[in-house]
């Protein structure tokens, strides 16, 4: 039976696509790494009898945790980056096979030839470019402000989490909740409160999670930032909502 290759069981977070080579961080792949990669396998496995026995065994571990992990996560347009421990324990792996069994002319090339590929992520990575190019979503980080840099990845966070912030460091309050979705962006809102070197103090507000146990009994909150929290709650812990854009809402005490 033909099966979807976007079915639920074994694919989530996106359409399944093969992509071009791109320079955003979050979607990027390893392409040149991997048909090098599967070139000194096969070469591998013609010369395995010439191979020592440590290396043979840290390939078949290698290859082992690539088949673990496509056991354990199924397909996602982020998987890059879990492919990157994989990629980290081939390298010794092709860096013994290639010195020894390949020629110094190869071994030149390769050197210069791999930085070269690598330049258009090295340089002008689409979030945080050194070298700024049309397809980047800001500034050279040379001149850009640090502040926007936390947004790079999400610029629709920007107006709201800067607002929100700053009501907070306008009003008294020092004791913050956030009441996040698994996947938001939370570290923008530490970074723009300044914390931890800050009086500040920040904690999740959870329930009906395995974390709930873990909240600090002590701790009351005179704000809450929350991301989709229900129409219906016109206030949160008592504290009245003092500010308000699509999914994010900011509960303050008004005192």
């Amino acid at each position: 039976m033909k099966q979807d290759l976007n079915e639920p069981s074994i694919s989530s977070f996106g359409k399944f696509k093969v992509f071009k080579p791109i320079t955003n961080e979050v979607t990027t792949s390893n392409p040149l790494h991997a048909w090098l990669m599967l070139g000194v396998l096969i070469y591998a496995g013609i010369k395995r009898k010439s191979l020592p026995a440590a290396v043979i065994l840290l390939t078949v571990l290698a290859l082992g945790t690539f088949g673990l992990m496509s056991l354990v996560f199924r397909w996602q347009i982020f998987g890059g980056r879990f492919q990157l421990t994989f990629f980290n324990l081939m390298m010794p792996v092709m860096g013994f096979i290639i010195s020894r069994d390949f020629s110094p002319r190869l071994l030149w090339i390769l050197s210069v030839l791999l930085p070269i590929c690598a330049a258009p992520w090295l340089l002008s990575i689409q979030s945080r470019p050194l070298v700024a190019t049309s397809s980047s979503s800001s500034e050279s980080i040379l001149i850009a402000d640090r502040e926007s840099l936390y947004f790079a990845n999400g610029r629709y966070l920007e107006q709201p989490y800067q607002e929100m912030t700053r009501l907070i460091r306008e009003s008294s309050c020092t004791s913050v909740g956030i009441s996040l979705p698994g996947g938001a962006a939370e570290y923008p809102l530490w970074a723009l409160l300044g914390t931890p070197a800050s009086k500040y103090h920040i904690e999740w507000i959870v329930a009906g999670t395995p974390s709930e146990k873990y909240i600090d009994s002590q701790f009351n909150t005179c704000a809450v930032i929350c991301d989709s929290c229900p129409d219906e709650w016109e206030t949160f812990r008592g504290l009245p909502i003092v500010y308000e854009d699509g999914p994010y809402r900011l509960y303050l005490s008004e005192e």
